[in-house]
């Protein structure tokens, strides 16, 4: 959509306007459940129940996949908030519900169900069904997966005191790519190493911009106008501390450069933002005596 008014008066009256393209890419997520090595959508728990309560279990992995440099977040829940297995005759209103209270396989309520995370052990501990608002978290990552898997155990105790039949409910588990933290700092830089500096020496740049794990590719250019930057070779992000807190710092190459004070520019292309220093670096003749 355009809005302002175009004048045909002549080339004089002519007018540039920039218009600035973003894309954003979102990142590669995948999400499924798998019993055994192939996909399920549901999990199927038979019991014979006893007057003491039959115990059962099973479990199933839930197996993530994602490009997201800071990772993900799996969750957990019920589909609604109504957490009982309900029988599906239309005509009962029997239910296997929740457990309120952790348990384990010994000390299961009778009519009860719950989830526990890892896989099926000799006693595990149970927890209840969280319900669709408040969702529990499986998992936090904090780099790209490959068939990262999560594994959770489902567990019932029946007693004899409800019909046979099919109980169900539905439970959904959730994948989310973390969020990419900008550096949103107040871009300063000073030089570290303040030996004289004729060029290929390491320059060393410290930051007050927040540390971010897998920075990404950067660019940083030494110049005194808009004109004449000049590429500090090959530059690594390290991290250091300020007052207790993790900054970035940067170690380059130095441009070879005449005396004179000079303007650093900053560019980190994974977060596309770039940072141009208030303050400066001075460049000095080195002389050698021979």
């Amino acid at each position: 959509m355009f809005f302002g008014s175009i004048d045909y008066l002549g080339l004089a009256d002519a007018t540039d306007k920039d218009l600035q393209v973003n894309v954003n890419v979102s990142p590669i997520l995948d999400l499924r459940t798998e019993k055994s090595g192939s996909t399920i959508t549901e999990l199927v728990l038979s019991a014979t129940p006893n007057s003491s309560g039959t115990f059962v279990k099973d479990n199933l992995d839930v197996i993530v996949n994602t490009s997201n440099p800071t990772g993900y977040t799996l969750t957990f829940a019920n589909k609604d908030t109504d957490t009982a297995l309900h029988h599906t005759a239309p005509t009962s209103t029997d239910a296997i519900t929740s457990l309120t209270a952790t348990a384990t396989d010994t000390t299961f309520p009778l009519n009860t169900w719950g989830y526990s995370t890892g896989d099926i052990a000799s006693t595990q501990s149970f927890s209840p069904i969280p319900i669709s608002t408040a969702p529990v978290v499986l998992k936090a990552t904090a780099a790209p997966a490959s068939d990262d898997t999560t594994t959770v155990t489902f567990g019932a105790n029946i007693g004899v005191n409800i019909a046979s039949g099919t109980y169900e409910d539905t439970v959904v588990f959730s994948a989310t790519t973390n969020y990419v933290p900008p550096a949103t700092a107040t871009f300063t830089v000073a030089p570290v190493v303040t030996t004289n500096l004729s060029g290929g020496d390491t320059l060393t740049l410290d930051t007050d911009i927040d540390w971010i794990d897998d920075m990404g590719q950067m660019i940083v250019t030494i110049y005194s106008n808009a004109t004449d930057g000049s590429i500090c070779a090959s530059p690594t992000a390290v991290k250091y501390q300020v007052s207790g807190q993790d900054k970035l710092r940067i170690t380059c190459t130095s441009p070879a450069k005449g005396a004179g004070t000079y303007n650093v520019s900053l560019e980190l292309l994974k977060f596309s933002q770039k940072y141009v220093a208030s303050n400066t670096i001075e460049y000095k003749y080195r002389f050698y005596t021979i």
